[in-house]
């Protein structure tokens, strides 16, 4: 996939962009399409964090790692830093060769179809578990 992506394709297709450059730009679009992903991921992790915090809130308190309010000022700092990352990998191009728009264009529609692809998957495991098992017998299993 990588020689196809770096050498073959640019190489072969006629896109009016040299293919060192071609290279060039499908390397940025790919790596700025993973971090997004990436940001999005830690977004969900910073997420889940105060849910859990808040749902298991009885067991957090008898084994108190930290107070409260340092796991929330966590998560909302992690929220924001996540947030600025997406903000700033979508305000501009990490390559001139590429307009705003198409920058734009190529990350958002990666990322969007990453993450409906990562949906996807999670829900079809989701319908296949057998629910029928306890989490003891698939520890024993996975580690057995």
């Amino acid at each position: 996939l990588t020689a196809v992506a770096f050498i073959i394709a640019p190489y072969s297709l006629s896109t009016g962009f040299k293919p060192s450059d071609l290279s060039t730009i499908v390397y940025d679009i790919l790596q700025a399409a993973v971090t997004v992903i990436w940001c999005v991921s830690m977004v969900i992790l910073f997420v889940d964090v105060i849910i859990i915090r808040y749902k298991y809130h009885e067991t957090f308190t008898r084994r108190r790692l930290a107070p409260d309010w340092v796991f929330y000022l966590c998560s909302a700092l992690g929220l924001l830093a996540s947030g600025f990352g997406v903000w700033v990998i979508f305000t501009g191009p990490w390559t001139p060769l590429l307009s705003n728009g198409l920058w734009v264009t190529w990350i958002g529609g990666i990322s969007v179809v990453s993450l409906i692809i990562g949906a996807v998957l999670f829900f079809v495991g989701q319908a296949t578990i057998k629910s029928d098992v306890t989490d003891e017998e698939i520890i024993n299993q996975a580690t057995g």
